[in-house]
């Protein structure tokens, strides 16, 4: 499995890793419900599925928030690319006069 991840550029891939996202997506993209994926894991209380929860909800916000029209809209302005840029105003140089 390790050198597997390695090629794939995953450095840290584990058989919990795989099982941690699957747990993940399957709460984000609302395929089943948490007493479901209970069943699924194999786990005796719910007590391990709350930590799917928890985690596909910090997950859901984080898409939701890259999805929202005004997000990618402040996110754009903020950018470097779309700043414009602000010159100083020049001093007209005084000349005193004698």
């Amino acid at each position: 499995m390790k050198r597997v991840g390695r090629a794939a550029g995953v450095p840290r891939l584990h058989a919990h890793l795989l099982r941690h996202t699957f747990a993940t997506n399957y709460l984000v993209k609302e395929v089943g419900d948490p007493l479901r994926l209970q069943q699924i894991l194999g786990h005796t209380s719910l007590e391990m599925v709350r930590h799917y929860v928890a985690m596909a909800s910090v997950q859901q916000n984080l898409l939701e928030r890259r999805a929202s029209p005004m997000d990618r809209f402040a996110a754009e302005q903020s950018s470097p690319r779309h700043a414009r840029r602000v010159q100083p105003k020049r001093q007209k140089s005084l000349r005193l006069v004698r």
